[in-house]
């Protein structure tokens, strides 16, 4: 063998399909499927098939020689001469719409629907299959067979022709069946006459439609020279004499002058009028007119016609007050008294009927007043009055700007340059020295406050209200003062009133000792002001009003009402009712909040609650001897006591109570330990002394040791270790009283040989 050996591996042998290996896969060579796919079996030559799949034959290949599978021609149904078997492909018919080729693949004997056998050249040559001919329906005659074509209908306006495609025997729709000259039978359209109108003849099936002659005739039933109705705006006029009525436009009027409107046997009647716009009962008789016209009834026998209406003079002062109507002519008027028609804004002489001018209102213009006698001209019925140029002159006849007199209170000074009218000058009432004139002004008081000065403006003889004369000696005559006014708004008040010729005294009351009051209507003096505890007053006593004592005790300050506290004094708070009520007294640190101007104290919730700084039931801090705890089901923070560790039930502190967390305790557990110290000197669970059987006292507690007895021969001590209750039960020991320790011990009988010494009690 070789030093050097190929390495082999295993390899899955390829899976073909089933009876298309070859060989089949070995222990040293791979499976060898069919070169061609659709092969079933090539177990000798893969690359020669012996047997295809269902729709594929044997086909062998002269170039390369190998056997494949070809796939078998596909025949319309039922047509195939000879059908694709494992080694011959199928054979069609050679015309494609040939159904029957049993014989010979050239030779069909049957055609599908839609097709019939011909022969080529008048029969001599082979027979195909041909297209059957396509009639409109019912035109087929005969219809398409196995071997003959179908036959139109000659004439192609022909529904049926069963017997004979020459001989129609019924046409389409809008058409009729006519003999020829020839003596056959063909389709002729019928006649169309005007849309709507009832024709003498409907179109049949053997003859044509008849038409109205008159081409406005919508009706001519039974004769077509004999209209029975015309169309729309034509009527039917059987007066002509020839026996027959003959459509007629209708006469045209003006819009609403028909009467009768025209109907299907009378034609339209105009008005007689031309200016008439309805005359509906008959042509002659108008009963309404057209615009500017108006209807007018001469007389009982006479029929109504139709009259221009009237026009207004306005250049006369005449304006419309009526309108022309339907039956009334315009009416003119003039304008009432105190009123003239404006020349610049004439009213037109012919208003549409739509305008109205109810009395003139529209048109007619006040008059301008002027005070009496100053008119010129004086108002017309076309011109409006000439006032005084002067507003204040009363008379200028002669010419609007020459005054010859002035109003009252009004004066024509004789030296002015230009007539014109002064205002008199206006004095208090009695000191006018002397009067106005119709040439002078007035004389007024040299003094404002003076009420008279008869004698000369300088000389005052009274004054008015609130004044009084005094005399002025720089001057040399006497003046109006001004009377002194006690203020009462200031405290003050009059002790002597103000006379003609003296002043007032006033007195004043001055707070807080005093204030203003009036006693009675008119009578003042002075009053002790009312005392109040200090900050109460409202309003303080002032010069007018007294001291308002809060009407609360407790009140510090009542604002506007004496009733109405809107401050307490400590200790107290303002309710809604506004009244002072003692704040809740709490423990030191407790309150939340603490008691304000408006608002209660509000003390913690629970008494072991220290601070509750936000609200009274949540705790933020507690008393001695507490800690806080949050309490998740209520959701509030609650003060609980603190755990005390009790020596006497052998507990001690690991932890001490903190303000937010309880006291961690230990217990000692007797028998095992007692509550002791430790070589530190703290507290701590001590191991308890053990003891024999039944010779503890007492047993060890939580906080004491056990004692055992002490005599060690004791059996029991139960009452004090000290006292033995019983010994061992062997030889020689007994219950004996020692009498130097006054105590029970175990001894037992002195030998003197064993003793070195005996006690008393051992009684040897």
């Amino acid at each position: 063998s070789s030093s050097s050996s190929s390495a082999y591996t295993c390899a899955n042998c390829t899976v073909c399909p089933p009876g298309q290996q070859h060989p089949v896969c070995t222990a040293t060579a791979d499976s060898q499927c069919c070169d061609d796919p659709h092969c079933t079996d090539c177990s000798h030559d893969a690359t020669q098939c012996l047997l295809c799949a269902a729709a594929y034959f044997l086909q062998p290949d002269p170039t390369t020689g190998a056997t494949g599978c070809a796939a078998c021609r596909q025949c319309p149904a039922d047509q195939a001469y000879a059908d694709c078997t494992a080694t011959q492909d199928s054979q069609c018919c050679q015309d494609p719409h040939c159904d029957d080729c049993s014989a010979n693949v050239t030779e069909c004997r049957s055609c599908f629907a839609k097709y019939y056998l011909s022969a080529a050249g008048g029969g001599q040559g082979p027979v195909a299959c041909a297209s059957c001919t396509l009639c409109p329906t019912g035109q087929i005659h005969p219809a398409c067979t196995a071997t003959t074509d179908s036959a139109c209908c000659a004439d192609p306006h022909c529904a049926n022709c069963a017997a004979n495609a020459s001989v129609c025997v019924q046409c389409q729709s809008a058409f009729y069946l006519v003999q020829e000259n020839s003596g056959e039978m063909s389709c002729a359209g019928c006649t169309q006459c005007p849309a709507g109108q009832s024709s003498a003849a409907t179109c049949t099936a053997t003859q044509d439609a008849v038409c109205c002659a008159d081409p406005h005739c919508a009706s001519c039933v039974g004769h077509a020279g004999q209209c029975d109705q015309c169309f729309a705006g034509h009527f039917l006029n059987c007066a002509s004499g020839a026996g027959t009525c003959q459509c007629q436009a209708c006469t045209p009027c003006p819009a609403m002058q028909v009467h009768p409107e025209c109907t299907a046997t009378a034609d339209s009647e105009c008005c007689t009028d031309l200016q008439c716009a309805n005359c509906t009962e008959a042509a002659a008789v108008c009963t309404e007119c057209r615009p500017e016209f108006y209807l007018q009834t001469t007389g009982a026998s006479s029929d109504p016609v139709c009259v221009p209406c009237a026009t207004c003079s306005a250049a006369q002062g005449f304006f419309v007050s009526e309108s022309c109507t339907g039956a009334s002519n315009t009416a003119c008027s003039q304008c009432p008294p105190a009123q003239y028609l404006p020349q610049t804004t004439i009213a037109p002489t012919q208003p549409p009927p739509t305008t109205t001018f109810a009395g003139g209102a529209a048109l007619c213009v006040n008059c301008t007043e002027c005070p009496v006698g100053q008119s010129h001209p004086v108002c017309t019925p076309t011109a409006d009055s000439v006032c005084c140029t002067d507003p204040h002159c009363a008379d200028c006849v002669s010419n609007p700007a020459q005054c010859t007199a002035c109003l009252p209170t009004y004066y024509l000074p004789p030296a002015a340059a230009g007539p014109v009218c002064v205002a008199c000058t206006v004095c208090p009432a009695q000191q006018i020295h002397p009067t106005c004139t119709a040439s002078s002004d007035s004389q007024c008081c040299s003094d404002p406050n003076c009420q008279a000065c008869a004698i000369h403006p300088s000389m005052c003889t009274a004054c008015f209200s609130s004044f009084f004369l005094e005399y002025n000696e720089l001057l040399g005559n006497f003046s109006c003062v001004p009377c002194t006014t006690c203020n009462h708004a200031n405290g003050s008040y009059a002790v002597r009133p103000c006379t003609r010729t003296q002043d007032t005294v006033c007195a004043t009351c001055v707070p807080p000792q005093q204030y203003l009051l009036e006693a009675t209507p008119g009578a003042y003096a002075c009053a002790d002001c009312a005392q109040c505890p200090a900050n109460q007053v409202h309003p303080l006593c002032t010069p007018t009003v007294d001291s308002e004592c809060c009407a609360d005790p407790n009140c510090a300050h009542c604002g506007e009402n004496a009733t109405q506290c809107t401050m307490c004094t400590d200790g107290f708070f303002l309710n809604s009712s506004t009244t002072c009520v003692g704040c809740t007294a709490c423990p030191a640190g407790q309150q939340h909040p603490n008691c304000t101007a408006t608002a209660d104290s509000q003390c913690c919730a629970t008494a072991s609650c220290a601070t509750c700084s936000g609200d009274a039931n949540q705790c933020t801090a507690c008393m001695p001897g507490f800690y806080l705890y949050s309490n998740t089901t209520t959701t509030t923070t609650d003060c609980l006591a603190c755990t005390e560790c009790k020596p006497a039930d052998g507990a001690y502190t690991l932890s001490p109570c903190t303000a937010t967390s309880d006291a961690v305790c230990h217990t000692c557990q007797p028998p095992q330990q007692y509550l002791g110290q430790n070589a530190a000197g703290e507290a701590a669970c001590v191991d308890c002394t053990p003891c024999p059987a039944g010779q503890e006292y007492p047993v060890c507690t939580p906080t004491t040791d056990s004692q055992c007895c002490t005599d060690p021969n004791c059996v029991a001590c139960a009452t004090n270790a000290a006292q033995c209750t019983e010994c061992p039960r062997r030889e020689g020991y007994s219950l004996q009283f020692d009498r130097y320790t006054q105590t029970y011990v175990c001894g037992k009988v002195c030998n003197i040989s064993q003793c070195a010494y005996c006690s008393s009690s051992s009684n040897s």
